[in-house]
């Protein structure tokens, strides 16, 4: 094993402005989830103690760069870094959950006697309501997320020899309804 490359070593630190200490041992007192301790350790440390990063990395369980980055983001927004929402959520979402929702309840009332969509039909009003492509994965995991699944197609093979004419005959056996293979979506909640 090599000899770690100690990062930023003679650096000074850009000090925390003025009266942040009292305000970051108030956020320590007054924290409610671990996440909110940990931030306003990470930053108490510093100031209070003048802990390296690497120090504070090590003293709260974080990793070096994001002790950096949270107390860079610290310096430049100041309290509002604290108050900040974590992360968490759909950041690289295409649609929101509205908008699916919208989505999906046009797709049913468009098809609504059949009670069954087919998987290139929500695959292009996906695409059309997003302005691009999307891969099937994206849709699947829409429908998925909404509560929507496959249903189970059954085939019926064709009659061959004297079974099909007779069949012809009578009007049961008419052209083919359906590509095979291709999978339809249904949801039997909300009157389905």
């Amino acid at each position: 094993m090599g000899i770690r490359k100690l990062k930023h070593v003679g650096r000074k630190p850009k000090p925390f402005p003025d009266g942040s200490l009292a305000r970051l041992k108030e956020a320590v007192k007054s924290a409610r989830t671990k996440a909110q301790l940990q931030q306003a350790q990470c930053l108490w440390l510093r100031a209070a103690l003048g802990l390296s990063a690497l120090e504070v990395a090590a003293a709260i369980g974080w990793s070096e760069s994001n002790v950096r980055r949270f107390q860079a983001r610290y310096l430049r927004q100041g309290e509002a870094a604290l108050a900040g929402p974590g992360r968490g959520g759909r950041r690289n979402q295409i649609l929101s959950f509205c908008q699916e929702q919208i989505l999906l309840r046009g797709l049913r009332r468009e098809h609504w006697p059949t009670a069954s969509i087919d998987a290139q039909a929500v695959q292009e009003a996906y695409e059309k309501a997003a302005g691009h492509r999307v891969p099937p994965s994206t849709v699947a995991r829409m429908l998925a997320r909404h509560g929507w699944r496959k249903s189970p197609s059954f085939e019926i093979p064709e009659p061959v020899g004297p079974a099909r004419t007779y069949f012809q005959k009578r009007g049961v056996i008419t052209k083919k309804a359906d590509t095979p293979g291709r999978p339809r979506f249904d949801r039997f909640k909300d009157g389905w």
